[in-house]
C-alpha cells in the first residue's frame, strides 16, 4: 500500500511540476513524506523545489529519476519499519520488565508475610493446647508454602 502511494504520489509531482512554479516536500510527525504546490501551513522545515521553466523531460529521462525516487521511497519506508519494530520490541521488553518487578514484588511480600508468621509461632508459648508438635508442624507448613514462591512458573 505504501508503495502504491509512494509511486502515485511520485507519479503527480512529475507530472505536476510541468505546471506548477515550485513545489514544496516536508515529512510530517508521523514520518510520511509530503507534496504540494502551496507552501505548508504550521510546517518549518520543508524543502521548495523551483520550476526552472524549461519543458518537461522526455519519459525516457524521468526513468531513472522515477526509479531512483522509487528506491528512495522504499528505503525510507524499510527504515520507518525497522524503526517502528524497534520501538514496539523496546515497549513490550519494558512490559514484560515491570511486569516481573510487579510478580516480584508480590512475591516477596508473601515471603515476608509467612516469614512473619513463622516468627510469630516460634515466639508463641506452649501451653496444653498448644504443643511444641503442633507449633513445628504449623512452621513446616508455612515454610513449605514459602518454599512454593521460589519454585520456577510461580
Amino acid at each position: 500500500m505504501k508503495k502504491t502511494i509512494a509511486a502515485a504520489a511520485a507519479l503527480l509531482i512529475l507530472a505536476g511540476a510541468a505546471f506548477a512554479d515550485s513545489i514544496y516536500v516536508w515529512t510530517d510527525e508521523k514520518g510520511v513524506k509530503n507534496f504540494s504546490d502551496q507552501p505548508p501551513e504550521g510546517v518549518k522545515n520543508y524543502q521548495k523545489i523551483e520550476n526552472d521553466g524549461t519543458e518537461t523531460p522526455s519519459d525516457e529521462n524521468l526513468r531513472p529519476k522515477y526509479q531512483e525516487m522509487l528506491e528512495r521511497v522504499k528505503q525510507e519506508s524499510s527504515e520507518s519499519d525497522q524503526r517502528k519494530a524497534q520501538e514496539a520490541a523496546a515497549r513490550q521488553a519494558e512490559e514484560e520488565r515491570a511486569a516481573q518487578a510487579q510478580k516480584d514484588a508480590k512475591k516477596q511480600a508473601e515471603r515476608d508475610r509467612l516469614q512473619k508468621q513463622i516468627d510469630e509461632l516460634k515466639n508463641r508459648a506452649v501451653s496444653p493446647t498448644f504443643s511444641k508438635g503442633m507449633r513445628d508442624n504449623l512452621i513446616q507448613e508455612l515454610q513449605k508454602q514459602i518454599d512454593a514462591l521460589d519454585q520456577p512458573g510461580k
